[in-house]
């Protein structure tokens, strides 16, 4: 785990930064204790830190273990209680992505907790490019069925790192056998072309462009949007 604290009169701050390790402890039931003094606070006290796959449960937990009372001041994610609910209502969920490329879905995607169905990858699994037009049945077949897969596995939320800048493509995505949200991701073409470019990718600026062309805006009557971290 890392530590640190920035010592500024107007606005301090404590970072803790957890390992895969520190994690596996946590879940194995082990919960991770900090001396205030050993973060740089000269002060009486420690830092606490516990799983578990709720806050509900953690707070549970803290007031069967006697840590916190009626008279303790709790608070509470209000991004993850939005997603508790969503999760409370619907059994298996599909977030679907929707942007253009260089957008930011995958780092939207890697930065949750989910898996992900990426077909740039599947691509490059079959056979190794960008796109052969002759191999796009197998890569979506290959798609859906690693997302059925995983819902089978057990996983409650699962990914779809894609662009799905049309309402056709979209519609493809919904199912009896999962509830489909879509994450919006709308960053100008503008931005995502000179991303492309400071990457060394020219490739692809052409087809970011002609996907803006192309581009259908969300929402479309009964569609369901993935809440935003402001929502």
């Amino acid at each position: 785990m890392i530590k640190a604290v920035v010592r500024d009169a107007v606005s301090p701050l404590l970072l803790l930064g957890l390992t895969d390790g520190n994690l596996r402890r946590l879940k194995n039931g082990q919960p991770i204790h900090i001396d205030m003094k050993a973060m740089g606070m000269d002060r009486p006290g420690r830092v606490g830190i516990i799983w578990g796959p709720t806050e509900a449960d953690i707070e549970g937990e803290l007031r069967r273990a006697g840590v916190i009372s009626d008279k303790t001041k709790i608070t509470f994610d209000p991004h993850l209680a939005v997603e508790l609910a969503i999760t409370a209502e619907h059994d298996k969920i599909l977030v679907a992505m929707v942007g253009l490329p260089r957008s930011g879905k995958s780092t939207w995607a890697q930065s949750q907790a989910w898996p992900i169905v990426n077909p740039d990858s599947i691509r490059l699994a079959i056979h190794g490019q960008r796109f052969i037009g002759q191999a796009e049945p197998f890569v979506w077949a290959t798609a859906k069925t690693m997302v059925s897969a995983l819902f089978l596995a057990g996983h409650k939320i699962v990914i779809l790192d894609a662009t799905n800048i049309t309402n056709k493509r979209r519609t493809e995505w919904l199912s009896e056998e999962w509830t489909t949200f879509f994450k919006v991701i709308d960053t100008p073409a503008s931005v995502c072309a000179e991303r492309a470019r400071a990457a060394g990718d020219e490739e692809i600026v052409p087809i970011i462009e002609r996907m803006a062309e192309r581009y259908e805006p969300l929402p479309a009557p009964g569609t369901l949007i993935w809440p935003s971290e402001e929502d």
